[in-house]
Formats: C-alpha cells, structure tokens, sequence
C-alpha cells in the first residue's frame, strides 16, 4: 500500500533516512541528529497535501519512501515541476513493484498539483543503473547529474 505519511511514521522514516544518508555518501549530513532527522519529518507532513511526502508499507510495515515538492526550474519560472527529493526503498523491498508503486502515486500527486515535469534522481551507487532502466521504462529520459563537494 502507498499512502501520505504521518506523524506516526517519523521512526521508521528517520531510520530509512539514516541509511539513505549512508548510503547515498551524503558526508555532510552524517552529524544529523535523530532529533533533527524527526523535526524535518514532523515539518514535512505538517504540510499535507502541499508536499509529496509517501511511504509504501507491506503488512503493516513501512518498507519505502518518496519526499517531493513542486519548483520551477530557474529558465522556466511558469513551468510547474515536481522534484523528488528523496527515494528510498529498504534492501528487502528491492526487486518487487513497491519502488514503481511510489513513483507511479508520486507521478498522480504531481499531475494532480499541475506539474508538466516530473524529476527522479537515483543515488549514484551499485543499482544506479537498474534504477535508471527502471526510470526509462516509465518514460523518463537522462537530463543532468549531480556532484556534492563539502566544503567544510
């Protein structure tokens, strides 16, 4: 089932986001508090409807997430796009359809918010590539990547 998170999801979507933190070699953000990390989700779904903010559970348990928000990109400002801003499905999840499912209800908010653009991005890892077939299979195509340098 893929549905809006609540607040009562803030353990398990602290925890997932941890290992999205590792796992995504996001260095800078490894001093995040778990506090922190509960506030944010606290944040995010005091917003509602304003912001993508889903879990996908399997009985009763939640195995994935999908964060977005609604932007314009800088050369387009009357262009509506949704930018997810993070995606994670726990290892065990992997290889079922919960991954497809998150984008496929992230894709009705967006539409159902006016987006005309849709942005995924994938943590650039060991199954970056089976992700992106997995993009392209849904229609999206390759259009930037991104670098992170610390700067501290």
């Amino acid at each position: 089932m893929i549905r809006h998170a609540t607040i009562e999801d803030t353990p398990a979507l602290v925890a997932m986001a941890r290992e999205f933190i590792q796992y995504g070699n996001h260095p800078i953000f490894m001093s995040i508090t778990d506090e922190q990390l509960a506030q944010r989700v606290a944040d995010l779904v005091s917003l509602g409807d304003a912001v993508a903010m889903l879990v996908a559970e399997i009985d009763g348990r939640v195995v994935g997430m999908l964060v977005g928000t609604l932007t314009a990109p800088w050369f387009a400002p009357s262009t509506v796009m949704a930018a997810e801003l993070a995606w994670w499905v726990q290892p065990e999840a992997r290889g079922t359809t919960v991954a497809v499912r998150l984008v496929k209800e992230y894709e009705a908010w967006a539409i159902n918010h006016g987006a005309q653009i849709i942005a995924m991005s994938s943590l650039n890892n060991g199954e970056s590539e089976r992700v992106a077939n997995m993009l392209r299979r849904m229609g999206y195509a390759q259009s930037e990547r991104t670098y992170t340098k610390e700067t501290r």
